[in-house]
């Protein structure tokens, strides 16, 4: 799950290998901030939906000015029955996807080059259409 919000930072980057990943580092430095989200958006597109584990599919990817948001449908699997959480349960598993999340992030210099510049990553989870919960990430979130 380490990849849940990562994934809609770097889901233009799937099957790409490090030289790759180096190459969209150069253009995202080389671009201005306000071009980062629709560049981002743009190369997500041929890619979605795109299944981020058994649990998470990356639906779509947009955005709003300087914030990039994704919408991820989650499932039930067989050891986890998501459906059937309580607010409790639903409350932990958002804490659990927003420090996996955080960790995936804080480590990339992908996500650094971004947030660094004001860029915002919202993430909105539902299951069945039943909203679950949001997650937002900013600078702040990896200080």
């Amino acid at each position: 799950m380490r990849k849940i919000i990562l994934a809609f930072l770097t889901c233009f980057a799937f099957g790409m290998d490090k030289n790759e990943i180096k190459f969209y580092e150069q253009i995202l430095a080389s671009l201005k901030t306000e071009q980062i989200p629709p560049f981002i958006a743009q190369l997500a597109k041929e890619n979605l939906p795109h299944r981020v584990d058994e649990m998470v599919t990356l639906q779509s990817l947009s955005y709003k000015g300087l914030d990039i948001e994704a919408n991820f449908a989650l499932n039930d699997t067989e050891n986890r029955k998501i459906s059937r959480y309580s607010a409790n349960e639903i409350r932990s598993l958002k804490k659990e996807f927003y420090e996996n999340g955080k960790a995936a992030l804080c480590a990339t210099a992908i996500s650094h080059a971004v947030l660094n510049r004001g860029i915002t990553l919202k993430g909105r989870y539902a299951l069945d259409g039943r909203h679950f919960f949001d997650i937002k990430m900013d600078k702040r979130s990896c200080e």
